[in-house]
């Protein structure tokens, strides 16, 4: 009886933490967003509701990290992100860079911790990998309904100003093209594995939202989706579609052309104006980028930085140099680039690990369908490395934390056995 009753209160606490990430998550992001597009709050500002919702979590997720090793590893990782920011605040000395550097290693920490706690719920088997991915799809859910509300009472944001682009009443257009596209993967996945018809509906929703947020993500998981789409669907429906799509363009040719032309406009300009491929695909990040190495410094103990980084306040600045307080951000987006002057080598070291070993994780997965979650974890991951807008994205983050679960344990289940509700 104390054993049912022990059971029955771990079970409790796992659905009442999913509850807590997927579900209510979505609305703290709704309301920052709505305090920030309304000027009350600046973006980047401290304890918005997100950020204090997150710290909940985070105190929350902490009391169930009861693996010794593990919670040995969590701790040390986060003393050696805090001394690095403390060891630069000894050479900036300027409190608020200090409290920006804990914040980013805060986020990192949340990501760890995050992975730690659920990853063994799943291994244990207290949670079934299925049940992450249930959760993360309805979480999308809801973030893409917020949207579809948004958009439709009129209290929604521009992506890009000039009425281009929705993002609804969030803040991160970047971030919500990496959830939407990626939980429209996993529907799609969903769909597939069980002909499950409300995933269709699912499925336009959230091709919807991305569409309408016009960033290259976006865009790109849109193409994925589709594509894949295509790629699975039985002969007699790619008939059909390659006729409908031919009808489509010779009856409507004009007006998909102006469609197509809005819907990409932003990737078109950045293309027609870019002096390479380089500077298309990193977009304004290439100024940044030689910008940063040309502030870049080794000088004295400054060598160090390049093993070990200065952290996120300082990262590839010089705190000795007077131009370093005209700096308002040194993050540059393009987060190979911000690991390695913000933690140095071993940093850089570490985040490509990741992306091999969740690439090793995604071939062991077998399967008709198993393609989808290789080209869900390579888009994100590449994302985050030149496009930046993950690993210190709240929203995102969640993203690649799940795929990461998913990845970590799905060759050890069945396909076939996807309910979603």
């Amino acid at each position: 009886m104390m054993l049912h009753n022990i059971c029955a209160f771990r079970t409790s606490i796992i659905t009442f933490t999913l509850f807590l990430i997927f579900l209510l998550n979505p609305f703290a992001d709704a309301l920052t967003g709505y305090i920030v597009g309304k000027g009350i709050m600046s973006e980047n500002a401290a304890f918005s509701p997100s950020q204090i919702f997150r710290l909940f979590l985070t105190v929350i997720l902490f009391v169930q990290l009861k693996h010794k090793q593990k919670f040995y590893f969590f701790l040390i990782t986060v003393v050696y992100l805090l001394i690095i920011e403390f060891t630069s605040f000894l050479l900036h000395q300027y409190p608020l860079g200090l409290l920006t550097g804990i914040i980013s290693s805060y986020k990192l920490s949340f990501c760890l911790l995050f992975y730690l706690v659920i990853n063994r719920y799943v291994q244990s088997r207290n949670v079934e990998v299925l049940d992450i991915i249930h959760y993360f799809i309805l979480s999308a859910t809801i973030y893409a309904g917020i949207i579809l509300l948004s958009n439709i009472l009129g209290i929604n944001f521009d992506v890009y100003g000039d009425g281009l682009g929705s993002k609804g009443v969030f803040t991160s257009g970047n971030g919500l093209g990496i959830f939407i596209g990626v939980a429209g993967l996993f529907s799609l996945y969903t769909y597939f594995s069980t002909k499950q018809k409300k995933e269709i509906i699912r499925l336009f929703l959230f091709l919807y939202v991305l569409v309408n947020l016009l960033s290259k993500a976006a865009i790109i998981l849109t193409l994925a989706i589709i594509l894949i789409s295509f790629f699975y669907a039985k002969k007699v429906y790619k008939i059909i579609t390659i006729i409908g799509v031919i009808a489509l363009l010779l009856y409507y040719n004009s007006y998909i052309i102006e469609l197509i032309t809005t819907a990409t406009s932003v990737v078109t300009y950045r293309y027609e104006h870019a002096d390479s491929l380089r500077h298309f695909l990193l977009s304004g990040r290439v100024e940044y980028l030689d910008y940063a190495f040309e502030q870049y410094s080794l000088d004295g103990l400054l060598l160090l930085r390049l093993f070990f980084g200065m952290g996120y306040f300082v990262s590839f600045r010089n705190p000795f140099a007077n131009s370093f307080w005209d700096e308002s951000s040194s993050f540059l987006e393009c987060e190979s680039f911000d690991i390695f002057f913000m933690y140095g080598l071993w940093g850089l070291f570490l985040y490509i690990s990741l992306f091999v070993y969740g690439l090793k994780k995604a071939m062991q997965i077998k399967g008709k369908y198993a393609l989808i979650f290789k080209i869900a974890w390579i888009v994100i991951y590449f994302h985050s490395a030149f496009a930046g807008h993950v690993l210190f994205n709240g929203m995102s983050i969640i993203a690649f934390v799940t795929i990461l679960i998913v990845l970590n344990n799905y060759h050890k289940y069945n396909e076939n056995s996807i309910s979603v509700s």
